[in-house]
């Protein structure tokens, strides 16, 4: 495993206020969900940061520039940031 790649985690696992980047989508996903998250902004390079998590962990609510977007942790998952 590289430094690069032992560096990246998945989006789920932010906490309320972590700040990260998004390296990647999960390359061994639906192509159709893969497509949907670059729509709403996931693409790499992008910033990203945790606003708010359900009280059992799911959803959880993310900012992407200047939009607030709510994914269940499976498809948070899918996301890998730095």
């Amino acid at each position: 495993m590289t430094s690069t790649a032992a560096a990246e985690r998945s989006l789920a696992g932010l906490r309320t206020g972590d700040a990260a980047t998004v390296a990647a989508i999960c390359e061994t996903c639906d192509p159709a969900l893969r497509c949907r998250l670059r729509d709403l902004g996931f693409t790499a390079g992008t910033p990203v940061s945790c606003v708010r998590r359900a009280p059992f962990g799911s959803p959880m609510v993310y900012r992407i520039g200047e939009t607030d977007l709510c994914l269940r942790r499976g498809l948070a998952e899918l996301v890998l940031v730095r």
